[in-house]
C-alpha cells in the first residue's frame, strides 16, 4: 500500500475512533494528529481540513461498500439498503458526522453524492423522448431529500431497526403511497 494511502488510512481511523465519543465540532487537527503520532504537516499534505478527511472516510469506504458498476446493475433499493448497512455498521461516526451543519458538512457531501446516484438512476424512470429537464430536477431534489432527512433521522436514533427492516419499511411506505395517490389521481 503506498505511504500516502496509510497514512490517509492513519489519519481517518484517528478521526473515527475519537468520533465515537467527541462531536466532530470539538475535535481539532491536533486531536487528530495526536491520536495517530502525526504532526500537523502530515494532516495539511493530505486534507484541508477535518471535513475533508471525514469525506474521504465516506467516500473511500463506500466505494467498497457500492463499486460503480454496481450504481449501473443494482436496483435503487438495493443501493439504497447497501448505503443503510454501511451507516449502520458505522452509525455512532455518522450519527455525529450527521449532527454538524455548515460550510463542508458531511450532509453537503452526502447531498451531492445522493444527488449522483440518483442522476445517473433517474434514467430508469425517463425515457428518452419523455424526459423534462426542469421535472427530472425536482425528482432528483425531492428523492434526495427524502433519502437524506429518513436516512438521517434512522441514524440520529441510533438505528432503532436493522438496515434490511428500514429498507423495507422505507419502500413499503413509498410504494403504498405511490399506489394511494395513483387511485386517487
Amino acid at each position: 500500500m503506498p505511504n500516502s494511502i496509510l497514512t490517509k488510512k492513519m489519519l481517518a481511523n484517528s478521526l473515527k475512533t475519537l468520533m465515537q465519543t467527541t462531536p466532530l465540532i470539538k475535535i481539532s487537527i491536533s486531536d487528530i494528529v495526536g491520536e495517530c503520532g502525526m504532526n500537523r504537516n502530515s494532516f495539511y499534505y493530505h486534507f484541508k481540513d477535518k471535513y475533508e478527511l471525514l469525506n474521504w472516510i465516506f467516500l473511500t469506504e463506500i466505494t467498497v461498500e457500492v463499486t460503480q458498476e454496481e450504481v449501473f446493475e443494482l436496483s435503487i433499493w438495493e443501493l439504497i439498503s447497501r448505503i443503510s448497512r454501511y451507516l449502520y455498521d458505522n452509525k455512532a461516526f455518522y450519527a455525529n458526522a450527521m449532527n454538524y451543519e455548515g460550510q463542508d458538512s458531511f450532509n453537503d457531501f452526502f447531498r451531492e453524492f445522493l444527488e449522483t446516484l440518483f442522476e445517473t438512476r433517474s434514467e430508469d424512470i425517463f425515457e428518452e423522448n419523455n424526459k423534462n429537464e426542469e421535472f427530472q430536477e425536482f425528482y432528483i431534489n425531492f428523492f434526495v431529500d427524502l433519502t437524506i432527512s429518513t436516512l438521517s433521522r434512522w441514524i440520529k436514533e441510533d438505528a432503532k431497526y436493522p438496515p434490511d427492516r428500514f429498507v423495507k419499511m422505507v419502500k413499503k411506505a413509498t410504494v403504498s403511497a405511490a399506489i394511494k395517490i395513483l387511485q386517487d389521481a
